[in-house]
């Protein structure tokens, strides 16, 4: 059986405090695993998650 990918995509945003909830109220749910104080992984689907990085975390990002 073949491994499904998993697609991370990288948001940079101003603030975790404002985007997580809205994300959250979108649906997706708070992975504390792969979250840390500058992000937050928010899970879309199985296979899909949202990196929301704070501007000075997504700017060091190579």
């Amino acid at each position: 059986m073949p491994h499904e990918p998993t697609i991370f995509v990288n948001i940079p945003v101003s603030s975790l405090a404002t985007a997580t909830p809205f994300y959250a109220a979108l649906g997706l749910v708070k992975n504390p695993g792969f979250s840390s104080e500058d992000t937050t992984c928010m899970v879309l689907s199985p296979h899909i998650s949202v990196m929301l990085l704070e501007h000075a975390r997504f700017q060091s990002c190579p």
